[in-house]
């Protein structure tokens, strides 16, 4: 899947849940939640003040619930093949936000 065919079926999958479809700017929850839905397997990275953070299976990570407040941007999508087998990446940008 290109990036832009991974972008147009995340806001299909985000469609399917209304009331996240109409959160702006979106939360890392959200984003894990609707990815768990999908069924699909994706890790989601981001880089941070220390150099760079991530989440290695949506499906199977405990993520610190301090990190799934953050208000993030999904900023590229890639796949990998190793041994037949596809592995996807999100990254995305945590969004500073005024208080």
């Amino acid at each position: 899947m290109t990036e832009k065919e991974f972008m147009t079926w995340l806001e299909v999958e985000f469609a399917k849940h209304p009331m996240l479809a109409k959160s702006s700017p979106r939360s890392l929850n959200e984003l894990c939640y609707v990815l768990r839905m999908s069924g699909k397997e994706f890790a989601i990275g981001w880089r941070t003040v220390d150099g760079f953070a991530s989440i290695p299976s949506v499906q199977m990570a405990f993520i610190p619930s301090w990190q799934l407040a953050q208000k993030i941007e999904v900023v590229g999508y890639d796949e990998d093949t190793f041994e037949g087998k596809t592995y996807a990446h999100i990254t995305v940008e945590i969004l500073e936000l005024e208080g």
